[in-house]
Formats: C-alpha cells, sequence, structure tokens
C-alpha cells in the first residue's frame, strides 16, 4: 500500500491540485447565504440580542411582548401625533419625541417580529434555550452542504490510484506480483477509505476555523435548541457538538462517495472517464430534482442526502452505514469479477 500512497502523493502536480482545491473551499466558506428575510435589519437583531443575552426566563419573554405591543402603538399613532401637532395639543418637542420613536418603531418592527417568533419558540423548548447573536452560526448550519472542491479532489486521487497502470501500460506486470490480484484491490480499496476519511476531516475542520474566525459563530456552547431556524429531531447537546456531529457524517458520506467513485475507475479504467461518470453520479440527479426534470416522490432517500439539513436526525448515521456496509459487498463482487 505504501506504493499506492507514493504514486498519488509523490506526483507535485496532484498535490498541488489538491492544495488549491483546499485554498479554494476555504475562501467559499468565508461566504454565506444568508437565510433571512428582505428587510430584516442585523444591528436591530444585535442591540437586542445583546440586551437579551443569557438563558430565556420568562422576564424576558414578558419584555419582548412589551417592546412589541409598545412599537406597534406607535406605528399605529403616528398619524395621530400628526394630528396632534397639527391642532396644537402637543409641542414641538413632544411632537419630535413621538414622531421618531414611531420612525424607530417602524424601521425595527419587521426585525422585531423575528425576535418576537424565536420568543415564543424558546417558551415552548423542553430544554433551556439562551439569547445571542445566532444569525451567522445559523447560516454556517443550514447551508451546509458538501464540499465540492474536496469531491473533486478525490475523484482526481482516486482515478489516479486506479487508471495509473493502464496509463502507464504496467497493469499485466503488477497483476502477475505477488499482490497483483484480490489483495492489490482490497489494499487500494483501504487506502481510498483512508484518504477519504483524512482528507474530508481536514477539508471541513478547515472549514469550519475559517468560518470561526471570518464569521461571528456565536456561543458555541449554547444549547442546540437556542437556533430556531435549525430543525433537529433528537439531537441534543450543545451548537459546537451538533457541529462536531455534522461533520463526522459528512466525513461518512464523502467516504461513501470514494467507494462508489472507486467502482467507477475499476469498471472504466481511464481517467476521464472515471471523473465523467462520477460527477454524474454525484450531481445529475440533484441538478434534475432541483430542475424539475423529474418527480421528487420516490426519492426521498436522495433528498435527504444531498440537503444541506440532512444531518439533523441521529439515525441517518445507521442509514449511512448500511449503505456502506452495501457498497462493500458490491465492490467486493467487483473485485473478484475485476481480478479474474
Amino acid at each position: 500500500m505504501r506504493y499506492e500512497a507514493l504514486k498519488v502523493f509523490g506526483n507535485i502536480k496532484i498535490l498541488a491540485v489538491i492544495v488549491g482545491m483546499f485554498i479554494l473551499s476555504s475562501i467559499m466558506a468565508m461566504g454565506t447565504d444568508t437565510i433571512m428575510f428582505e428587510g430584516f435589519n442585523t444591528d436591530v437583531y444585535k442591540y437586542y440580542m445583546e440586551h437579551l443575552e443569557g438563558e430565556y426566563t420568562q422576564e424576558k419573554y414578558d419584555y419582548v411582548l412589551y417592546e412589541y405591543n409598545r412599537m406597534q402603538e406607535h406605528i399605529a399613532k403616528s398619524d395621530l401625533y400628526d394630528e396632534q401637532y397639527r391642532n396644537k395639543l402637543i409641542s414641538a418637542t413632544e411632537y419630535r419625541e413621538l414622531s421618531s420613536a414611531a420612525s424607530l418603531a417602524k424601521s425595527r418592527i419587521k426585525t422585531f417580529e423575528y425576535i418576537v417568533s424565536k420568543t415564543e419558540y424558546y417558551s415552548q423548548c423542553e430544554n433551556t434555550p439562551s439569547y445571542f447573536y445566532d444569525i451567522e452560526v445559523e447560516d454556517y448550519i443550514v447551508n451546509m452542504s458538501v464540499n465540492i472542491p474536496l469531491l473533486l479532489s478525490l475523484m482526481l486521487v482516486i482515478a489516479t490510484i486506479y487508471n495509473e497502470d493502464y496509463v502507464a501500460n504496467t497493469v499485466r506486470m503488477v497483476r502477475s506480483s505477488r499482490d497483483g490480484k484480490d489483495r492489490l484491490l482490497c489494499k487500494r480499496m483501504l487506502l481510498v477509505v483512508i484518504v477519504a476519511v483524512l482528507a474530508s476531516a481536514i477539508f471541513y475542520i478547515g472549514e469550519f476555523f475559517v468560518k470561526y474566525f471570518y464569521l461571528d459563530l456565536g456561543a458555541l456552547n449554547g444549547n442546540i435548541d437556542s437556533l430556531m431556524n435549525v430543525k433537529v429531531a433528537n439531537v441534543e447537546g450543545t451548537i459546537l457538538e451538533y457541529l462536531i456531529l455534522s461533520i463526522g457524517i459528512r466525513v461518512l458520506y464523502t467516504v461513501v462517495v470514494a467507494i462508489l467513485i472507486s467502482i467507477v475507475a475499476i469498471l472504466t479504467h481511464k481517467y476521464m472517464m472515471t471523473i465523467g461518470i462520477s460527477l454524474a453520479i454525484i450531481f445529475l440527479p440533484k441538478v434534475m430534482i432541483d430542475s424539475k426534470w423529474i418527480p421528487t416522490a420516490g426519492l426521498e432517500a436522495y433528498t435527504l442526502l444531498r440537503e444541506n439539513n440532512f444531518v439533523h436526525n441521529n439515525s441517518y448515521i445507521l442509514v449511512m452505514a448500511v449503505y456502506v456496509l452495501i457498497t462493500a459487498v458490491v465492490v467486493g463482487g467487483l473485485i473478484k469479477m475485476d481480478s479474474k
């Protein structure tokens, strides 16, 4: 297996591509699509989260409702303030204060309605959630997806592991060696799994640290229930623990994809065919579903796999493990066929 590893990692060009893909992945991690609606004011939200910071309490619930009712009252009476001033029922100073309060309420009301919804959600949580600035960590979690630069790197590495012998016309010599049949293919598959685990861990942990230093991820030790927009099922713990779970499942998914790419490489023996067919297997179903070329009915398993929030159920780990086992059995059969 040492020779197989050197065949890949002793190649300066392949290493350069992998490093380039890691840099690209890090750059992509700096940008995150926001899940918030148009008209949401980040500065207003930060102001109230700093004011409410800490565990949810009944007093904070009452304060939020009081503040919301006060804003609504100012907005409803904004025309009345104008009329009272014109009729000289209030002074210029009072009018400026009331008019300013009404204008401020209008600029804040959409954002504060979100805070009210968040507070109502907190009031129904079994665990004790906490207020803190959570928009960017929610954006990070909700927008989690497969790391495309990582998958492209794996395709290049796996294609090299399986197809280099065919390119160099040494396949017969390799197969006639002591490890040339079943043992060689088993070693290659083991190397693919090891590379997939290490590469995905490096890429996804690197992505986390980029976001940690570039964005405001808030209180990572807070309860996962504090994130209203992260719908979880049977998952408890802190936000950091949830992120670790998410990374772990994405690593598992990467291993499955790596095994599937290996199957393609075993059957095609060609670089471009391996990469092209692998790209189609991984991305074409998603493109077809997103473009509504095919109905989504009956595709629940794939939908779970492609959804940004596929890690929301711990039982999905078991599903992925079974998938890996089935794939390994298929690969075992292909290895037997290929070695004959």
